[in-house]
């Protein structure tokens, strides 16, 4: 991508930028705002939509979102307020839930594949308060450390969507645990 202003603005056909700028005003079309990244993460609607659509092909009536790594929490808001919408179009009904140290990042392991050279310790700290105040009642924070929230926290809806947002691969190693559970309901294909 070039740093000059004008070769950032043609960068993308005129039509899809005018395209994506109408959806993010338009009420409703939820898909389609999926589709045209007229959303702030559309990764996460995306995979809303799939983790409800998959729960309906499945016969559930609810499904459980997971973020991995909530930092300052755009991303846990972000399903938030996509939620409601999927849940209008799809009938699903839709529990979010964030884990997160509540820290920042944690002291690293050592291992090369934490990259110790890029994250350090404390880097993304999180307001709880201030975060759990933004927070509705279908969304569920999660604080500790995941490499043992993950083998504890229970879910009443089968897991359709996950979300890793870890930025440490010693981390990211300790949530996909949760796969290991057995104690777990799941849909048959879970989004990531």
């Amino acid at each position: 991508m070039s740093n000059n202003p004008i070769e950032t603005i043609f960068s993308e056909p005129v039509l899809r930028r005018l395209a994506r700028a109408a959806l993010k005003h338009m009420p409703g079309a939820w898909r389609a705002k999926a589709c045209w990244d007229a959303v702030g993460r559309p990764q996460y609607l995306v995979g809303a939509f799939y983790a409800a659509d998959q729960a309906r092909r499945e016969g559930y009536d609810s499904a459980a979102l997971i973020e991995f790594g909530v930092g300052e929490g755009y991303g846990l808001i972000e399903l938030q307020e996509c939620a409601p919408a999927v849940e209008r179009e799809t009938g699903v009904r839709l529990a979010i839930y964030g884990f997160d140290s509540g820290t920042g990042m944690p002291e690293g392991t050592g291992d090369f594949r934490d990259h110790p050279d890029v994250w350090q310790r404390g880097d993304y700290p999180m307001d709880e308060a201030a975060l759990r105040r933004r927070l509705d009642p279908r969304t569920t924070l999660v604080i500790g450390d995941v490499g043992e929230t993950v083998l504890e926290r229970t879910f009443e809806e089968p897991i359709g969507f996950i979300a890793m947002d870890l930025d440490y691969y010693s981390s990211t190693a300790a949530a996909l645990r949760i796969f290991e559970r057995k104690d777990l309901r799941r849909l048959r294909r879970v989004a990531m």
